[in-house]
């Protein structure tokens, strides 16, 4: 997050400051006021999401090769996968 900061250009950060792949979906944070700037928890989350399902898409559903990639157990992704699709991102 400091970084996309600092490597901001105007008054909105975007996915490209924060170094995220385009497949991502496009969000602009403007960083002119603070009520509009979500907590950084919740914006760390949705990142970390989109990076779990783009990485399980990378290896076409394979779960253990996508824990294997990301650095956690496979029980690890299984409960992430739960809490995402309780939450209504991923089926």
């Amino acid at each position: 997050m400091q970084r996309g900061l600092i490597l901001c250009q105007g008054a909105s950060l975007t996915s490209e400051d924060l170094g995220l792949p385009e497949t991502c979906p496009p969000q602009t944070i403007s960083t002119s006021g603070v009520d509009s700037i979500p907590a950084i928890r919740d914006l760390g989350k949705q990142v970390e999401q989109q990076y779990v399902l783009d990485v399980l898409k990378q290896f076409n559903g394979n779960k253990t090769l996508t824990a294997e990639k990301l650095g956690i157990t496979p029980r690890a992704l299984r409960y992430r996968l739960s809490s995402m699709r309780q939450a209504g991102l991923c089926r």
